[in-house]
């Protein structure tokens, strides 16, 4: 056998050995691992218990106190239901009605008691005597009628004004006096204002002399004026208000 024969042989000998060792290896591989988790799983669950014990809790649950169980509560005894109104009623209507019979049996003995015998009849007869008649009062009513009184103005006429000795008279009829104290002659006259017929007019009167007169005033505003020549003008006029 040559040297490269042998060396070859030596070669793949060695390959198969290593090819053996590392199919063992990966066989023992998931092995280790799994001891490695539950060896870190189990030290996890030591440091967790050695924690609660520390705490003073305990380290598992059936380490644990039970829970006492609630007492069942008792049943409540039925109460008795009242008698019915209506069987109430019934008993105060036959109580009523037997004290009405006793006491209609009592006033049947007492009027058979106050029976008495019949007293003798006696006849009375009655005579009406008619009252004399009243004597017949007559009254006699008088009824005065009263008749209105006119009312009253005065007119005072001086150079050159109308004085009035009140500015409102009532509708109807009035006395109008009118009086010249000036020292020329004048005259008066009444007229609706705005226009329309004289109602009051009184002639040329002297100095130191007067004149009345009734007259009949509708309601409404007149203008009194003397209508001499300017002498309305120079202020103889005035103004008189009839409601």
């Amino acid at each position: 056998m040559t040297r490269r024969g042998a060396a070859a042989l030596l070669l793949a000998l060695v390959a198969l050995l290593l090819t053996g060792a590392t199919v063992a290896a990966a066989r023992r591989a998931p092995d280790a691992a799994t001891r490695c988790r539950t060896a870190h799983r189990d030290c996890s669950t030591a440091t967790r218990d050695w924690h609660k014990a520390m705490s003073g809790k305990p380290s598992s649950k059936r380490h644990r106190a039970a829970k006492p169980k609630p007492k069942p509560k008792p049943k409540p005894k039925p109460k008795s239901k009242p008698a019915p109104k209506r069987l109430r009623t019934a008993t105060s209507t036959t109580s009523s009605s037997a004290t009405s019979t006793i006491t209609a049996t009592s006033v049947t003995s007492s009027s058979a008691a106050s029976v008495s015998p019949p007293s003798p009849t006696t006849t009375t007869s009655t005579t009406e005597v008619p009252a004399p008649p009243s004597p017949t009062s007559t009254t006699t009513t008088t009824t005065t009628s009263s008749t209105a009184v006119p009312a009253r103005v005065q007119v005072i006429a001086q150079e050159y004004s109308y004085t009035l000795s009140r500015q409102t008279v009532p509708a109807g009829a009035v006395i109008v006096e009118f009086v010249n104290a000036g020292q020329d002659p004048h005259n008066f006259n009444a007229v609706p204002v705005g226009g329309g017929a004289t109602v009051a007019a009184f002639g040329l009167t002297q100095p130191g002399t007067h004149a009345d007169e009734q007259f009949t005033f509708p309601a409404g505003t007149y203008t009194l004026f003397c209508s001499l020549p300017g002498h309305a003008a120079m202020g103889m006029m005035a103004t008189l208000n009839v409601d």
